[in-house]
């Protein structure tokens, strides 16, 4: 059974004020990148956006965090009842997404081809990716580009008790020296990912990073100091990845001379990395130096968090709704945000409150499959 030091707080005030700056931070981003703002805004004002990858980075971690955390409030942890709870979460507002797609290219008078129908099939079965990393097949449905990291996560949670489980079963806990044990999955994935290029490989290459934010969170329940000694399992195993996904990188550089565009492979993979790393060392840098008062720069942004998910999934499609009569670019923008907000509450705080008083039935009303994991 888990045994606890610390209960958690039902929500953290920063984490959650982080979520809802980072979901924000996204629309924007995307607002102002797949519009003529990025060809009419001073280059200055787009600077501050332009890190819509990082964001997500900052999911990635975050995910790991709370994962382990929602982990440690069970007396154990079953396949069923985890899954049921992974599955009703992401998936009802996931699928009124592609609903959503599906309506707004109806509305601007766009066609359906077989590509679209595959996309569609493969969206469902959390395969997607950008098109730009070789081996991918399925790209996220209808051009709503922020479903990318939707797979990713699902994947994630979908390995967390196996590799749990397998961790345990070695004698392991999951935070300190056993990060290595997924630091050299990653590491042997992103090596074959190099020679048979396929998602499936490039998830198990980020999954040392998600897994660093569920080791921080372990950390954190078990009350582990933040010092440099416990810490140091967790920046050598963002560096070792960050050393191998460079390495692809500068050949590609050579070969080029040039670094085209960040946001393409393998420049891309070496980026996110990079960033885990300096995420990671910046919330230590803070925890250390107790620099609460950047509280006050984030909180404000605590009352989006209920809706960050759906936000992030919802803005793309509103983002290509053609609505002719308003021609001002400024205002169709607001129109559209808030369209986005109004249909992320109606998600989060209307559907997904229904969807978890089912899927509680369901849960209590089938029969589980007990693994229980010690720690």
């Amino acid at each position: 059974m888990l045994s606890t030091t610390r209960q958690p707080a039902e929500k953290l005030e920063l984490l959650e004020a982080i979520r809802g700056f980072a979901a924000l931070y996204v629309v924007i981003h995307h607002f102002i990148g797949f519009t003529t703002l990025k060809q009419t805004l001073h280059p200055l004002l787009r600077l501050p956006f332009r890190f819509g990858q990082e964001a997500v980075i900052v999911f990635f971690l975050m995910s790991g965090f709370v994962i382990c955390i929602a982990t440690y409030k069970s007396s154990q942890q079953d396949i069923r009842t985890f899954f049921y709870k992974r599955f009703f979460r992401i998936y009802p507002i996931f699928l009124a997404t592609l609903g959503l797609s599906v309506l707004v290219a109806l509305c601007n008078g766009e066609s359906f081809s077989s590509k679209d129908t595959g996309n569609f099939l493969g969206n469902l079965l959390m395969l997607q990716d950008t098109p730009d990393k070789p081996g991918g097949v399925i790209q996220p449905f209808l051009k709503n580009h922020a479903l990318w990291s939707l797979s990713y996560e699902w994947w994630f949670y979908m390995l967390f008790l196996p590799v749990l489980t397998l961790l345990n079963k070695i004698k392991y806990y999951y935070t300190g020296p056993s990060i290595y044990s997924v630091l050299s999955l990653s590491c042997v994935a992103y090596i074959f990912y190099l020679l048979f290029p396929n998602h499936l490989l490039l998830v198990l290459t980020y999954l040392v990073m998600w897994w660093v934010g569920v080791a921080w969170g372990e950390m954190y329940v078990k009350q582990i100091s933040f010092n440099w000694k416990n810490m140091l399992p967790l920046y050598v195993s963002l560096f070792v990845m960050l050393c191998l996904t460079a390495i692809p990188a500068i050949t590609a550089y050579q070969a080029t001379q040039s670094v085209s565009n960040l946001t393409d492979y393998p420049f891309i993979v070496f980026r996110h990395f990079a960033f885990a790393f300096l995420c990671v060392g910046s919330i230590h840098f803070y925890h250390i130096y107790k620099l609460t008062y950047l509280k006050t720069v984030f909180v404000p942004f605590a009352k989006l968090s209920s809706i960050s998910y759906a936000l992030y999934c919802v803005h793309f499609p509103i983002l290509w709704l053609h609505i002719p009569f308003i021609t001002n670019i400024y205002i169709a923008l607001f129109a559209k945000l808030m369209l986005v907000v109004a249909l992320s509450h109606l998600l989060e705080n209307k559907l997904q409150p229904i969807v978890n008083k089912y899927s509680y039935a369901l849960r209590t009303s089938a029969a589980e499959i007990p693994v229980v994991v010690n720690a």
